[in-house]
């Protein structure tokens, strides 16, 4: 990266076309991570159950569509006991089934007002743990395995090798803007927040979140437009994950959310089962896989 006074320009080693990044300040970051805290620290709103998957139980909010034309999907995955714990449904909840073992809860599409559709799912489960064995592996994360916010309709897991993911800013330890990239005809592209939140509940109990959420700026937004001779490029606007571990108990539950924006409904649901995947693998990775109750065997 070309290092200036204003910001660099952002090279990609498959040849994808670069760009120009303008930084972030820290109170833009602070901002939208915040945001997210309030949104999806609590119950979101618009989510139905709509059956299990991978023994999860599984609730989508409904496509929404933006101005743009563009949409976001967010689906969510929950268990019984979580349900419990987080209080009662939502509006515009109901179950529509099951899917390889979870429960699915889902809400329609939702169309923005400039005309581009929004979904998102939560996932989550309960962990016969502590919140002490589980936070290092979650720590110790790698860049490659971090969640893919938004994939291309028809992309799958054997592609995840050639999505690049790079860090642009740090602003203190576990708060960064990353970039990625994820090549194709078109390439899919998006600048976003990475953030660990940890936080003491009235009750003593601890909570640990990790933040995604996709960023924009004006000036970023501007060079876009100059650098519009680009069409291989696609550049995602909206959409994140808000993963929560929650002491409860002698155990730990997991909730995740994900959102992002979409093409159309078979693209909606190309993403609701690639983050089910992702659920079922980071289940696997932060802990054994005795210690996850599940009423389902869980078939990968």
């Amino acid at each position: 990266m070309d290092l200036t006074v204003s910001g660099w320009r952002v090279y990609f080693p498959n040849g994808a076309s670069s760009f120009y990044f303008h930084p972030f300040t820290e109170a833009d970051f602070n901002r939208a991570i915040t945001t997210c805290d309030e949104t999806f620290g609590v119950e979101p709103p618009f989510i139905k159950s709509v059956g299990k998957l991978f023994g999860l139980n599984m609730h989508c909010a409904p496509l929404t569509r933006r101005p743009d034309r563009s949409l976001v999907t967010h689906a969510r995955f929950t268990t019984r006991t979580c349900d419990e714990t987080f209080g009662v449904e939502p509006p515009f909840i109901k179950s529509v089934g099951k899917l390889f073992g979870l429960n699915m809860h889902c809400a329609p599409l939702t169309r923005r007002p400039d005309r581009s559709l929004v979904t998102h799912a939560r996932f989550t489960t309960r962990f016969n743990s502590s919140l002490d064995s589980m936070i290092p592996a979650i720590h110790n994360t790698e860049l490659t395995t971090l969640p893919i916010i938004c994939t291309p309709p028809h992309w799958n897991a054997n592609q995840r090798n050639d999505v690049n993911v790079d860090v642009l800013q740090e602003f203190e330890k576990d708060a960064y803007v990353m970039v990625c990239n994820i090549p194709g005809p078109v390439h899919y592209r998006y600048l976003y927040f990475l953030r660990h939140l940890t936080r003491t509940m009235t009750n003593g109990k601890r909570s640990v979140s990790f933040v995604m959420t996709i960023a924009n700026s004006e000036a970023n937004q501007r060079s876009r437009i100059a650098e519009d001779q680009h069409n291989d490029v696609h550049w995602v606007q909206e959409g994140g994950t808000f993963m929560t571990l929650t002491e409860v108990d002698d155990a730990v539950d997991l909730i995740y959310d994900h959102w992002a924006s979409c093409q159309d409904e078979q693209h909606a649901q190309n993403l609701f089962i690639q983050w089910a995947q992702y659920v079922l693998r980071r289940t696997q990775t932060i802990i054994p896989s005795r210690f996850l109750e599940s009423q389902s065997k869980v078939v990968c």
